[in-house]
């Protein structure tokens, strides 16, 4: 074999190698979530988050709320107990706004959560009572 053709084939060898060591790396890549993730000092993977931030509404009458990002809130108004996500990053300034639609003085607490841990909470047993929460942390 000449010297010419052994170029080529270490070559085209050299060339196959990349484009399968590319292949190779484009498909193990994480993804975005994946890339979240933290393994703390005990070796349990604690899964990140895009949208950290959740509102707790604990009342069993009717309610409105606005909440978010103060420049793009989200409105509900519904009855009962719930918690909902909020669209929002870690380092957003949070805005909640949450206020009875009844004539109840029963409680109402609001919680916001940030990666499930309570961050601010507070409370209201007037009849029509509103709670506002402001947090950036």
């Amino acid at each position: 074999m000449g010297t010419a053709k052994k170029i080529v084939l270490i070559i085209g060898i050299i060339a196959i190698a990349l484009v399968l060591f590319s292949a190779i790396n484009y498909f193990n890549k994480p993804t975005n979530e994946e890339s979240l993730n933290v393994v703390v000092a005990d070796n349990n993977v604690q899964q990140g988050s895009s949208h950290p931030y959740a509102v707790k509404v604990i009342y069993d009458g009717f309610w409105y709320s606005k909440a978010g990002e103060p420049s793009t809130l989200q409105e509900q108004s519904t009855q009962g107990r719930h918690t909902f996500d909020l669209d929002c990053a870690a380092w957003d300034k949070v805005y909640v706004l949450v206020e009875k639609n009844d004539d109840s003085t029963e409680n109402m607490t609001v919680q916001l959560l940030k990666n499930g841990e309570v961050v601010a909470e507070n409370s209201t047993t007037n009849a029509g009572g509103q709670i506002t929460i402001n947090y950036q942390s």
